[in-house]
């Protein structure tokens, strides 16, 4: 059996080396790859249950970038001087703010003059995407 093929029945990836263990208890064992690997997922329910965990929060955080790139491309483009006079919540959707929420990017900053916190502007608010997407 080739590592691909034991990744692909048991929907998550080994290192070679301890690929080579399995294949060699499979080399040795009288079942058919099939059985071989609902075997060994039988053995592993937690690692196996971990490795669906990670794979769908990894799926999740790259639909999150997504959106936030789709942001980017939306209103980047638009003049300076609008975006900075624009505040974020009269320029995003409700699901984009919803987005940049779950992005954990607060759209509010304390203004020290006015003495409570004010939406930010939409050139601060693409500024900071622009830098959590860098990051991540």
């Amino acid at each position: 059996m080739l590592q691909s093929e034991f990744e692909n029945i048991v929907k998550m990836t080994v290192s070679p080396a301890e690929f080579e263990a399995i294949n060699t208890v499979y080399m040795n064992s009288d079942l058919n790859k099939w059985e071989f690997g609902a075997l060994w997922i039988q053995m592993n329910k937690s690692r196996v249950a971990k490795a669906k965990e990670d794979a769908k929060a990894k799926e999740k955080l790259e639909k999150l970038h997504e959106k936030l790139w789709n942001i980017i491309g939306k209103y980047g483009w638009k003049d300076y001087q609008w975006k900075e006079r624009m505040l974020v919540y009269s320029v995003l959707t409700t699901r984009e703010q919803n987005t940049v929420e779950e992005a954990g990017l607060n759209m509010k900053e304390y203004d020290r003059y006015a003495g409570h916190y004010v939406y930010k502007r939409m050139s601060t608010m693409l500024w900071e995407i622009r830098k959590y997407l860098k990051a991540a």
